[in-house]
């Protein structure tokens, strides 16, 4: 009986266990219904704000204010919106929606490399350009009530911030007028002092207009801020230079006409590279061309890189080239050498790198002097050493050869004398007074010392293949 009873016992014990067990699982379930319930709905609260939101992003744009530090000017939102990129007067920020975290820098896309900040300043630039404009205008209001001239109690004293900001600004004396003999009480000397008429000089009405007109304030002050850069000043200095040569160009090139009719045929080397250098760049480069077959034809073969003609046929003439390696058309010039050498001309190559043969860093004003001080004596560069091997190779035809192919040698020559180094220089500086970079340049001469067969040819064209085809476009 007892055994019953217990058993019994134990089975009441067990079911009330697992109906506290199924009460408690309930409520569990219950409680996470409930839960995922109120996510739910705050989700969808979430949502339906996102869909009522009119686009200001006024709580970002505070927040951001508040912790950068900065004026905002726009906010674009990432799609899905939980990044956004903010626009403001220290730069393009990218925020979380809490502004939290904030960083700068470009944002890409990487499925399709777009730059993300890019499109959305597309988006906005109009909208920040106009409160730039608002901005500057307030600022340039409030900064000129000091500089206006009916203003005569104002002192110079009282404009220094204006005045350091634009230094073509007189002094307050100067665009004041005088109050001398003036008094409060006088209503006479009151109307002759606000209708005087004040003179102002050509630079103080500028600098006046600078004052009052914002749009000419932000373009004066971006070009202040611009001329800070060593090289917007070196362009500058020389837009400025260009300018004078060009105004002084006329009266150049007739000197140098004339110069030329007096010493016509009886020019040495030295009067013709003294001439060259005296000129302006763009007299040189028009002008320096005519000079080549005067200088060149009196260099010997030695000097050059030459291909020599074939014996078997008559000797048709001498052709001079300036040429570069690293040239395009002149390696297709080079092509062609084997076809004229076949032809009877012999053809010699004045190595010209138009390249800077050194390193060495100009000051913004150098002359032409010192330009060529620096190339005589300056240590070469890589392509400078580069032209001196080949030139100095013991066969330099069949090494401009391999230049010509590789633009590289795979022998360089075991000793190189100052004096063939010296030459390339020399070939340098020749190169850059003659033709001032351009290249190929070639100089013919049939060698009979008939000038009327002696002249220039500049370029080459795709349709040349023999001698004719270039003297087709002989320059005497």
């Amino acid at each position: 009986m007892k055994s019953g009873i217990s058993k019994y016992m134990t089975l009441v014990v067990l079911a009330t266990s697992a109906a506290s067990i199924g009460i408690s699982f309930a409520e569990e379930k219950s409680n996470e219904v409930e839960l995922t319930q109120e996510i739910f709905e705050a989700t969808e609260s979430e949502i339906q704000r996102e869909s009522n939101y009119d686009g200001s992003y006024s709580d970002i744009m505070e927040k951001v204010e508040e912790r950068l530090k900065v004026e905002v000017y726009a906010v674009v939102p990432f799609k899905g919106k939980q990044l956004y990129t903010v626009f403001t007067t220290k730069g393009a920020y990218t925020v979380d929606k809490s502004v939290s975290i904030a960083f700068k820098g470009k944002v890409i896309e990487i499925a399709t490399g777009q730059n993300i900040q890019g499109e959305h300043l597309d988006q906005v630039k109009d909208v920040i350009k106009s409160k730039i404009e608002q901005r500057s205008a307030i600022e340039a209001f409030t900064s000129r009530q000091s500089t206006a001239p009916n203003q005569a109690h104002v002192t110079d004293t009282e404009v220094p911030t204006l005045r350091k900001l634009n230094p073509i600004v007189p002094p307050a004396t100067v665009l004041a007028p005088p109050t001398q003999g003036l008094t409060r009480n006088s209503s006479e000397n009151t109307a002759l002092a606000r209708d005087k008429v004040v003179e102002l000089s050509p630079e103080a009405f500028q600098a006046l207009k600078k004052q009052t007109s914002p749009m000419e304030r932000m373009k004066h002050l971006a070009k202040e801020r611009t001329m800070e850069y060593p090289g917007a000043q070196y362009y500058a200095e020389r837009k400025r230079q260009n300018d004078l040569k060009m105004q002084t160009a006329p009266v150049v090139e007739n000197a140098d006409k004339n110069a030329r009719n007096e010493h016509d045929g009886s020019e040495d080397t030295a009067s013709i590279l003294n001439t060259l250098k005296n000129l302006p760049d763009h007299l040189r480069r028009q002008h320096g061309p005519k000079y080549a077959p005067k200088i060149l034809t009196n260099i010997s073969d030695e000097q050059f890189v030459v291909y020599e003609p074939n014996e078997e046929v008559k000797f048709r003439g001498t052709l001079t080239v300036a040429t570069d390696f690293t040239c395009p058309y002149c390696k297709m010039l080079h092509s062609l050498v084997p076809n004229l050498t076949e032809q009877g001309v012999r053809v010699r190559y004045m190595p010209y790198p138009r390249s800077r043969i050194m390193n060495y860093e100009f000051s913004p004003n150098f002359t032409i002097d010192q330009y060529i001080a620096r190339t005589k004596t300056e240590p070469l560069n890589q392509l400078g050493q580069l032209a001196v091997a080949g030139y100095c190779s013991e066969d330099n035809a069949t090494a401009f050869n391999e230049l010509f192919a590789t633009k590289s040698l795979t022998k360089w020559p075991s000793q190189i004398a100052d004096q063939c180094e010296g030459t390339i220089r020399e070939f340098k500086i020749l190169g850059d007074l003659l033709y001032g970079g351009s290249v190929p340049y070639m100089v013919w001469s049939n060698n009979t010392g008939d000038k009327s067969e002696m002249g220039t040819i500049k370029g080459v064209l795709k349709k040349d293949r023999t001698i004719d085809d270039l003297l087709e476009r002989l320059e005497f």
